[in-house]
C-alpha cells in the first residue's frame, strides 16, 4: 500500500469513527436479560493410518496425494457463555488438511481461522509428431517421465469488533493463497511461425503467492445501514515468472532475427479497492440499495494500470402483499493504460536483444444495464416471475482489436413456481437473449436458455427429483480477422439432464440413486491457411462433449452402533473435433471411463470409543487405444482408512 492510499484510508476510518461513536448515547430501556442453559464442552479425537496403492496413471487418483500416511483428527466445540468455541483438525496427509477454528464472545468479538490444504497431480501430456515424414522433428519433448503436481494452501483470518449495545462493528479479513508445484509448459519453438514452428514440452515450477487484506467499518445510522471497506490484495508469481527460448530466424513476413526471447510471462500484479454500500432495513414495501466502488490495478511488471469504476442501485417496491418489482441499474467504467513502448531487457533478462514498439492500446469500456423484474403470485402455490433486461458497452480502440466498437443486448425472462399439490412441485424457467455486434466471435448473437424441475414426495419414505436444463445460441455470420475470411454461422447447444430417486426401508436402509448426463456442441466453420488459393474451409464442423454418470449409495444399521456405508460412481465421458476430410479427426477422439467404489463402517465401542473404516477404488480407462495420441493410460487407486476415536 502507497503512503497515500494508506493515508486516505486512515481518514477515511477516522472519520466514520468519530460520525458513529459521536451519536448520542441510546436509550436505555429496560431488558430481561436471557440466561443461557449451560452445555458441557464436547472433545472428540481421531488417530489412524491412511494405505495407499497405486498402479499406471497418477490421473486415477488426480486429487490425492498418493503416499501412506498417518492421520489425526480433534474436535472441540465448548460454550461456557459468554465464550464460544469451536476447533476442528483433520489431517489426512501433509498436503491433504484442514482445519477451522472461530472465537466468539458475546456479540462484541467474531473470529475465525480457516486452512484448507489441497493436492493435485497433474498430466504429463504427450506430444507426438504430427509429420513424422519430414527430416527434421517436429516435437521437442524435454520433459520425458517427469511427473507434475500442485499444492495450494489457502488461509483465511477474520476479526469482528462490535461496541456494546450500539451496531457499529470493525471488521478485517485476510486471506493468504500459495500455490506450489511443477507443471508441464507446452509452447512454439523454431522460429514460431507457420512451418517452422517445433511443438516444445517442458516443466515450468510455481511458487505463487497471493495475499489481500480487507478493513472495513459498518453500522446503522437511523433508516439506512452504511457500510466502508477498503482491500489490497497482491499476487507474485516469483520464480520461473517468465521463461526464453532461443527461436531461430522467420523465413516469412512479419521478419524477426534469431535470438533469446522472454515468453509466457506471469506477471506480478497490485491492486486497491475502496467500496461504499448504503442500503435501508430490507423490511416494509419499498427498499433502496446502492454500491459504489472504486479500483485500481497495476501490472508490475509492464507498467499497465487498469481503473474500475462501479455502480449499482437497487429498489424494491411491494405495492401489495401478492406483487413485488424489482429495478436494477449497474453501471462499470474501465479504463486501461499501457505503454506503448518497452526497453530492452525490460523483462530483467539480459538475454532479451530487443525492445518493442508501437504497442496498441488496450481496450477500455463503459456499460450500463437497466433491470426490472416483477414477481405474482397468482394463487396458493403458484407464483410467476417475469423480467427484462438491457446492457449497453462502448469500447474505445476497439477498431485496433478489430472489436466491436459498441455491444447491446436486450434480455427477456419468465418463471414459475407451482405447487400442484401438496407433495408435487414443479418448477420451469426460461431466457432469451438478443446481442448486437458482439465482441467476440465465440459469443452468440441469439441465445435460449431453459429449466424445467420436478420434487416428488409421494411418501415419507420415497423421494424423486428430476431437472432438465437447455442452452441454444447461433450467430448468423461468422468472419475471421486475417483477410475478413467468412466461414458461415456458428451453433452451440448444451443439455443437462439429472434425476434422484431416494428409498427408505425402516429405520435401519436407505438407498441413493442418481443419473446425470451433460452435452455440448459447437459447430462452426473453419478456415486453414492465410490466402488463396491455399486457403481450405471446412463448413459446420463439430467440436462435441458427452458424459453419463449413474451412482448408488446405500445406507444400512444392522445393529445400535454399527452403520454400514457402500456406493458406487460410474462415470463415461467422450470428446471429439470433427473437421470434413481432415486428418486430425482421428487424433482429436477422447474416450475416459472412470469408476469409484466405496465402502466405510463405523462400529460404537464402550465407553466413547469408534472404530472406523473406509475403503476407496478409483479406477480409470482409456477406451481410445489409438497409439497415436497415447495422452490417457489407465490407471487404479487403492485408498484404505483405519481410524480410532474417543469422546469425551
Amino acid at each position: 500500500m502507497t503512503g497515500k492510499r494508506k493515508l486516505k484510508c486512515l481518514l477515511i476510518l477516522s472519520f466514520c469513527g468519530l460520525l458513529f461513536f459521536g451519536r448520542d448515547a441510546v436509550a436505555q430501556d429496560y431488558v430481561q436479560v436471557y440466561e443461557f442453559p449451560k452445555i458441557e464442552p464436547e472433545l472428540t479425537m481421531t488417530s489412524g493410518y491412511g494405505f495407499v496403492f497405486d498402479s499406471g496413471s497418477r490421473r486415477a487418483g488426480k486429487f490425492r496425494y498418493l503416499k501412506d500416511s498417518p492421520t489425526i483428527g480433534v474436535e472441540l466445540v465448548a460454550f461456557p457463555i459468554p465464550h464460544r468455541i469451536h476447533f476442528e483438525v483433520d489431517f489426512l496427509n501433509k498436503n491433504d488438511y484442514f482445519v477451522d477454528a472461530r472465537y466468539a464472545y458475546k456479540d462484541i468479538i467474531l473470529s475465525r481461522w480457516l486452512n484448507n490444504t489441497v493436492y493435485h497431480n497433474l498430466d504429463n501430456i504427450t506430444l507426438f509428431d504430427l509429420n513424422s515424414a519430414t527430416a527434421s522433428p517436429g516435437v521437442d519433448v524435454r520433459d520425458v517421465g517427469s511427473n507434475y503436481w500442485l499444492r495450494m494452501e489457502q488461509n483465511k483470518v477474520f476479526l469482528r469488533l462490535k461496541t456494546p449495545d450500539f451496531p457499529f462493528h470493525v471488521y478485517i479479513t485476510g486471506r493468504i493463497v500459495d500455490k506450489r508445484g511443477t507443471v508441464q509448459k507446452r509452447f512454439l519453438g523454431g522460429s514460431g511461425y507457420f512451418n517452422d514452428e517445433v511443438r516444445i514440452s517442458q516443466k515450468r515450477d510455481i511458487n505463487w503467492d497471493t495475499r489481500d487484506v480487507t478493513v472495513g467499518v459498518n453500522s446503522h445510522l437511523g433508516p439506512l445501514e452504511v457500510d466502508f471497506s477498503h482491500i489490497e490484495k497482491r499476487f507474485d508469481a516469483n520464480s520461473d515468472w517468465v521463461m526464453t527460448e532461443a527461436y531461430t530466424a522467420t523465413t516469412s513476413t512479419p521478419v524477426r532475427a534469431a535470438g533469446t526471447y522472454p515468453h509466457s510471462l506471469v506477471p506480478d500484479t497490485e491492486s486497491s479497492t475502496n467500496t461504499l454500500k448504503v442500503h435501508t432495513t430490507y423490511t416494509g414495501r419499498l427498499a433502496a440499495s446502492l454500491t459504489l466502488s472504486k479500483s485500481e490495478h497495476d501490472n508490475r511488471v509492464s507498467g499497465t494500470t487498469t481503473d474500475f469504476l462501479t455502480a449499482a442501485g437497487d429498489l424494491r417496491w411491494m405495492p401489495v402483499t401478492k406483487l413485488t418489482f424489482t429495478f436494477k441499474y449497474r453501471h462499470k467504467d474501465k479504463d486501461v493504460a499501457n505503454p506503448s513502448t518497452l526497453q530492452d531487457g525490460y523483462y530483467g533478462l539480459s538475454t532479451n536483444p530487443t525492445s518493442f514498439t508501437g504497442i496498441r492500446p488496450s481496450i477500455s469500456l463503459k456499460s450500463d444495464t437497466f433491470s426490472g423484474n416483477m414477481r405474482l403470485r397468482l394463487m396458493k402455490g403458484f407464483t410467476l416471475h417475469s423480467g427484462y433486461t438491457y446492457k449497453k458497452t462502448d469500447r474505445t480502440n476497439a477498431a485496433l482489436w478489430d472489436v466491436s466498437p459498441s455491444t447491446t443486448e436486450n434480455t427477456f425472462h419468465c418463471s414459475a413456481d407451482i405447487k400442484v399439490h401438496k407433495k408435487v412441485k414443479l418448477k420451469g424457467k426460461y431466457k432469451y437473449r438478443h446481442t448486437d455486434s458482439p465482441a467476440y466471435n465465440t459469443q452468440p448473437e441469439d441465445t435460449h436458455e431453459g429449466r424445467v424441475s420436478l420434487a416428488l414426495t409421494p411418501t415419507e419414505r420415497f423421494m424423486a427429483f428430476f431437472s432438465y436444463d437447455f442452452m441454444r445460441g447461433d450467430s448468423d455470420n461468422i468472419v475471421l480477422v486475417v483477410d475478413s475470411i467468412a466461414t458461415g454461422g456458428r451453433d452451440v447447444e448444451s443439455n443437462r439432464v439429472f434425476g434422484n430417486l431416494t428409498f427408505i426401508f425402516g429405520d435401519k436402509l436407505a438407498l441413493n440413486t442418481g443419473y446425470g448426463y451433460l452435452q455440448s456442441s459447437v459447430e462452426q466453420g473453419h478456415a486453414y491457411g492465410l490466402t488463396a488459393p491455399t486457403q481450405i474451409i471446412y463448413p459446420d464442423v463439430i467440436y462435441d462433449d458427452k458424459a453419463h454418470n449413474i451412482s448408488a449409495s446405500v445406507d444400512y444399521s444392522p445393529v445400535e452402533n454399527v452403520d454400514l456405508k457402500a456406493g458406487i460412481n460410474y462415470t463415461q465421458s467422450e470428446g471429439e473435433f470433427s473437421p470434413d476430410n481432415f486428418s486430425v479427426a482421428s487424433l482429436s477422439k477422447i474416450e475416459v471411463r472412470e469408476t469409484v467404489y466405496t465402502a466405510s463402517a463405523r462400529i460404537g465401542l464402550p465407553h466413547k470409543w469408534d472404530l472406523g473404516f473406509r475403503y476407496e477404488l478409483i479406477d480409470l480407462d482409456n477406451l481410445m487405444e489409438n497409439p497415436q495420441n497415447p495422452t490417457y493410460s489407465d490407471g487404479e487407486v487403492h485408498f484404505l482408512l483405519v481410524s480410532l476415536s474417543k469422546k469425551w
